[in-house]
């Protein structure tokens, strides 16, 4: 017998009541994009079908989900636009696109000829632009679009500009071009938000106003740069980025602002102008590679000119392993883990065939300071002494108080070129005469190392120094250069230094010839 509908057999559906109106679908009523790329996070285009079935409005977008890469080899720059026209197809996933190194005709086709006119007429500025739109058609998720640094431009071509179009579902662009090309956004775009998606841009060659551009990324959190000319000589962003690459080393740089309090990864390499100034504000930043040079004679100590300061976020390897930037601090990782240690390294030459930089011990600060952008427990020196002595210049240095009050581990790496000048005992390399009595104040030194170490004098005056103003060192490393043999004079006096301070760990590297 059957049972009626109020039986245990059955489940009435519910009905709503009167006068109840149903909570609104607020996911369907987002625009196609953004549910364009929801579908596209669910791992493969069987589950994307699936909740497709949620909805009628999610019904005709499973269509129009990526699903395939598009690479465009060996096309004359000329002929792309063409190329893109012919095969384009909404839903691209990747659009890899690289002009060929040699972007002139091989044989003597009408397209050729029509393609390279077409080219020429337009500059490849204009020719560039009218790819990137074709390319913005085909709603790429990624984008890579390379145009050979060697491209011929006219004199002319260089007052044109490229125009980056809007790219509604793009994740990802990367765009090379020759370093004379000016990027600009489309003028044409109502609103601020040009690329709604973009999450990583990395922008080789061609200049940029980022002030402009990175506004209209909303979710931008990675951005790569290598780009600049003679008159681009300030860089300045604000963003929500967390990694920032920048290669400046090309031209010289004048500003260099940064605010993102978001940043966790800073990575930069510039060409230092005569008065840089720097304002980097990235209070979370963990991992930091900052590198500036100098390519001309702007600032020094005494007779030591300053060629290159950086600031690395080292991960424990090579000197550093077995040693934590938190140790003795208490915040030790479980299981005497390795930490992150940030080490300023400055390289110097010394000269003393020019007047010198003689009483500049508060602009040098000044100027080492600038590239502090991230505290540091590690300082490394590399010295190319030329034959002269170096300890009087390092305890000026270590007299600073930003250096004296945060280096933990010391390390001098003497780089004795193979021009040589003699150095009798009135060069001024070594003065002033009573720097070896005196005391600098180093409460945190754990460390030392000096690798070239060959027995001189001023060499054993300065360990002396070190030993008597660090109270918590506790090991102590002298590496010989390459050939050179101790005699028996130099190692008593080691002996006899080390013997003095028991509680300090001794090492003497030695390299035998033939070893």
């Amino acid at each position: 017998m059957e049972e009626s509908g109020a039986g245990h057999g059955s489940c009435p559906q519910p009905q709503p009541a009167t006068g109840v109106v149903a909570p609104a679908d607020r996911i369907s009523s987002l625009p196609d994009d953004l549910l364009l790329h929801v579908l596209s996070h669910l791992g493969n285009p069987g589950a994307a079908a699936r909740k497709t079935l949620l909805s009628r409005r999610w019904r005709g977008l499973f269509s129009q989900l990526p699903s395939v890469d598009v690479t465009i080899r060996d096309v004359l720059l000329g002929s792309l636009e063409d190329r893109l026209r012919h095969a384009a197809r909404p839903g691209v996933r990747l659009l890899d696109i690289a002009v060929p190194e040699h972007d002139l005709p091989t044989t003597d086709s009408s397209e050729q000829r029509f393609t390279l006119a077409q080219h020429v007429h337009r500059g490849p500025c204009g020719t560039i632009s009218s790819v990137l739109r074709e390319a913005a058609r085909m709603s790429p998720v990624q984008l890579r679009f390379t145009v050979p640094s060697n491209l011929t431009m006219s004199p002319g071509d260089r007052y044109g500009s490229v125009e980056l179009p809007r790219f509604n579902r793009a994740t990802s662009i990367e765009l090379r071009t020759p370093p004379p090309i000016p990027l600009t956004h489309s003028r044409a775009i109502t609103g601020k938000v040009h690329f709604p998606l973009l999450e990583s841009l990395s922008l080789s060659g061609c200049r940029v106003d980022l002030a402009a551009l990175i506004p209209r990324c909303p979710r931008l959190r990675e951005l790569t740069v290598v780009t600049g000319t003679p008159g681009d000589v300030d860089f300045i962003i604000q963003s929500l980025l967390q990694r920032l690459v920048v290669d400046r080393n090309s031209i010289p740089t004048r500003r260099i602002v940064v605010q993102a309090p978001e940043l966790k990864q800073l990575t930069m390499s510039l060409n230092a102008s005569r008065d840089l100034t720097v304002s980097i504000v990235a209070p979370i930043v963990d991992k930091v590679s900052w590198r500036c040079s100098y390519a001309s004679v702007f600032h020094g100590l005494g007779f030591w000119r300053l060629l290159e300061v950086s600031l690395e976020t080292a991960e424990g390897h090579g000197w550093w392993a077995g040693w934590s930037s938190n140790a003795g601090t208490g915040e030790e990782d479980a299981g005497s883990q390795l930490t992150r240690v940030n080490i300023l390294s400055l390289r110097l030459y010394c000269s003393i065939g020019f007047l010198g930089f003689r009483d500049q011990e508060i602009g040098f600060a000044a100027e080492i300071s600038k590239h502090m952008v991230t505290d540091f427990s590690g300082l490394e020196l590399h010295l190319t002494t030329r034959g002269h002595a170096f300890g009087s210049f390092v305890w000026r240095l270590l007299r600073m108080h930003h250096i004296s009050t945060a280096t933990r581990s010391l390390r001098i790496i003497l780089q004795r070129s193979e021009v040589i000048v003699a150095c009798g005992p009135d060069c001024p390399c070594d003065g002033p005469s009573d720097w070896i009595l005196q005391r600098v104040s180093l409460p945190k030194l754990e460390k030392l190392e000096i690798e070239g170490f060959e027995g001189e004098d001023q060499e054993f005056d300065f360990l002396r120094l070190v030993f008597r103003c660090a109270p918590m060192l506790t090991r102590v490393t002298v590496r010989l250069p390459d050939q050179v043999t101790p005699n028996d004079d130099w190692c008593t006096k080691l002996h006899d230094i080390f013997a003095e301070y028991p509680f300090v760990e001794g090492n003497i590297d030695l390299i035998v010839p033939g070893d």
